[in-house]
């Protein structure tokens, strides 16, 4: 832990390329739960955007985010347990919600295990906040929502822009 207290954190984009490496690191990080083959994560690029948390270029955080309908929608997040959470997070999510702005999305929804209480936490802090489906109430949002939630997830919720997008950009 003292070694990575003293690293700088790098958000940066993961290129497929590194498939191999997320794959042995979300099956160490999730305890099995979640055992990948790289090709598991190749397939996983055609959907979504992987960013990868590294200190002094060692792996420590991987997250999946995609963009559909103006909704951003985080749903893998692994984190090096030794990572001092609400920095690591605020990390991740200035670089999601800098790209989804970019892209013009309306709001920003992120998936967590219901036993990821540290997590949720540290989204709070960032004015995330958490939500039903039902009270979502745009329904390309819901659509968003149900498409990606899981069993047992809590969906937190960040409005990124005031004004909705009523044409298609």
């Amino acid at each position: 832990v003292e070694a990575i207290s003293r690293g700088k954190m790098v958000v940066e984009k993961v290129r497929p390329r590194l498939a191999p490496e997320i794959a042995s690191f979300i099956t160490r990080i999730s305890a099995g739960a979640r055992a990948l083959k790289p090709e598991d994560v190749m397939a996983a690029f055609g959907e979504k955007a992987f960013l990868a948390l590294t200190i002094d270029a060692h792996l420590m955080g991987i997250v999946g985010w995609q963009v559909e309908n103006l909704v951003a929608r985080c749903d893998d997040i692994f984190l090096d347990p030794a990572l001092p959470v609400e920095e690591a997070t605020r990390l991740l999510t200035e670089e999601i919600e800098r790209a989804s702005r970019d892209l013009q999305c309306e709001v920003s929804l992120v998936f967590l295990p219901s036993q990821s209480v540290r997590y949720e936490q540290a989204w709070r802090g960032l004015g995330y906040e958490p939500r039903t489906v039902q009270s979502l109430g745009v329904r390309a949002w819901q659509e968003a929502a149900l498409e990606t939630q899981s069993n047992g997830e809590i969906m937190l919720f960040k409005q990124l822009r005031k004004d909705r997008v009523l044409r298609p950009v």
